[in-house]
């Protein structure tokens, strides 16, 4: 069985955190788009890890969603501003 806390673990927690907390220091929309940026491409590329690496299975159906969601915010946040 694998430790939980284990010294990468922690170290992953810590800057996860922090990128959490910075919308609240008041950042340049610059970096916080920068940042969301970051966070998509992170959440892709991690079910993208889970599908073909450890499953090994090939489908791009997750990013489709992701790309649509993306569309789609895009969208409303256009006819918003």
């Amino acid at each position: 069985m694998k430790k939980l806390f284990t010294k990468r673990n922690i170290l992953l927690l810590a800057v996860l955190t922090l990128l959490l907390l910075v919308p609240q220091f008041g950042v340049n929309k610059f970096y916080m788009h920068i940042l969301i940026l970051i966070l998509f491409y992170a959440a892709v590329s991690g079910s993208w890890n889970i599908l073909a690496g450890y499953a090994g299975q090939l489908s791009l159906g997750h990013a489709i969603f992701f790309g649509l969601g993306a569309y789609t915010s895009t969208l409303l946040l256009m006819k918003i501003y």
